[in-house]
């Protein structure tokens, strides 16, 4: 039983050391940082971006989904220029938190009515 424990108790000390510098990552990217990627690099991130979100909207139903497929994937480099335009005036926030918000914006809130 003390085995156990203590297997249990150094696996919770591992995943805590492992997931701390990620969090410390995640809060300093900006989108002033994303904004100095090779435009490639952008584009891909964008489409893993909207990917996630779509599929995140196919399960709350609504439609969402498919308004996000429809806006970005009718014409994805202006959609990409538009989130560009938006993260430079808003330099400061996490790059996903702006994607978030033009997607909203253009199909209404993710996760509800």
């Amino acid at each position: 039983m003390e085995t156990i424990k203590r297997g249990v108790i150094a696996i919770a000390a591992l995943c805590l050391l492992v997931s701390y510098p990620q969090e410390l990552k995640a809060k300093k990217f900006t989108s002033a940082e994303f904004l100095t990627w090779p435009h490639e690099s952008q584009s891909s991130y964008f489409r893993t971006s909207i990917g996630m979100a779509g599929m995140i909207a196919a399960q709350a139903g609504q439609g969402r989904a498919t308004c996000m497929s429809d806006w970005y994937f009718g014409d994805p480099e202006g959609r990409q220029e538009e989130m560009r335009r938006a993260m430079r005036q808003h330099k400061g926030f996490h790059p996903q938190a702006v994607i978030l918000a033009v997607l909203q914006k253009a199909c209404g809130p993710i996760g509800g009515s």
